[in-house]
């Protein structure tokens, strides 16, 4: 196996990777860079509301100004591009299209920006929401 090292630090633009005999200048891109808005961890129940089929459930764990991403989604038929209704657990209702989805777990891209009161508002409620009851293991 070859050894290979890293000069410089992961989130600058230019990184030099070198083996034994050659040393090549590589562009590096941070996660950081490629996102359009930051994203906020969550933790709260939503329904996703779809045309002429059945209300699915799931867990928003992550929550950006234009999109989201749900998991533990309780049906399999969510599909890219089906037009949904998030609604949250204080009434807001945020339209969106699916982009992706697999395993359970959606991205959603919201049909229109939240604005920063509205997201501010979101993340808030999520640190009131109460957690789950703890559960105890073992003996």
């Amino acid at each position: 196996m070859e050894q290979m090292w890293i000069s410089e630090e992961i989130l600058t633009n230019s990184c030099l990777i070198g083996r034994h005999d050659r040393i090549y200048e590589v562009l590096l891109m941070s996660v950081l860079t490629i996102r359009a808005h930051k994203r906020y961890a969550m933790r709260l129940p939503v329904e996703l509301e779809r045309a002429s089929t059945q209300q699915a459930r799931g867990l928003l764990i992550e929550l950006s100004l234009q999109g989201a991403r749900v998991s533990n989604l309780d049906c399999q038929d969510i599909k890219p591009g089906q037009q949904v209704e998030m609604l949250a657990p204080n009434g807001r209702s945020m339209p969106g299209t699916v982009r992706w989805s697999h395993d359970g777990i959606a991205g959603i891209k919201l049909t229109r920006a939240l604005h920063i009161p509205e997201l501010a508002e979101l993340v808030e409620i999520n640190r009131k929401h109460d957690a789950p009851a703890k559960q105890s293991f073992g003996t």
